[in-house]
């Protein structure tokens, strides 16, 4: 799954498409799922929980995350 940030809240439940764009992709890597969580964030955007139909391949997201900064 992933977590994202939005402007705007979407429903829990609510079925969403994805696509990962990272600097190893060809083309973005497109996934389905549904909005398992959201929670308002104090900037008044809000924090979604989505989990994928489908698994992501360690190829994609190696793909979608090569040459990226490490967090820390």
């Amino acid at each position: 799954g992933i977590r994202l940030i939005l402007a705007e809240s979407l429903k829990v439940g609510s079925e969403v498409s994805i696509a990962l764009h990272g600097p190893g992709n060809a083309r973005p890597v497109v996934r389905t799922g549904k909005v398992a969580w959201a929670l308002p964030a104090p900037d008044g955007a809000c924090c979604l929980g989505i989990g994928f139909h489908q698994r992501l391949a360690h190829r994609e997201l190696l793909d979608c995350t090569r040459d990226l900064p490490a967090f820390g």
